[in-house]
């Protein structure tokens, strides 16, 4: 933006809802003014440009932030350390908000190597909690 132009956050704001025109953008621009409020002098005041793109990026990216962890969660695999397969696969799965064991175990099998896998299903006793998979592996 230019600094020129945009000096004030209500400046900022209005030109970022200037072009949420159609669709999604232009439903979310009209909730978004609903919620503002004049004061008692009669002045409104759209808020601060930081205030505003966290409300944007919470609308329009956090939303999908499980659909993306899942698809990547889906593409990890195991590459030369464990450990970090096992950190990437914990912060995915997390993000994914999955919390169901079984679940969380099959995905953590699919991206390890087949080794281990079978290392990890061939013993007397298989993991059968999460944590107690990654112990193993």
């Amino acid at each position: 933006m230019n600094p020129e132009l945009f000096q004030t956050d209500d400046r900022k704001v209005g030109y970022a809802l200037s072009y949420m025109t159609e669709g999604s953008a232009r439903a979310w621009k009209e909730t978004f003014l609903d919620g503002i409020k004049q004061d008692t002098a009669g002045n409104i005041s759209l808020g601060t440009w930081d205030n505003f793109k966290t409300k944007f990026e919470e609308a329009f990216f956090l939303l999908d932030r499980a659909g993306n962890a899942l698809a990547d969660l889906s593409q990890l695999r195991m590459g030369d350390s464990i450990d970090d397969y096992t950190n990437k696969f914990k912060i995915l799965i997390t993000q994914a908000g999955i919390v169901d064991d079984t679940a969380k175990i099959e995905y953590y099998l699919r991206g390890l190597k087949r080794p281990l896998i079978a290392k990890l299903l061939d013993q007397k006793e298989p993991p059968s909690t999460a944590e107690g998979m990654y112990k193993d592996a």
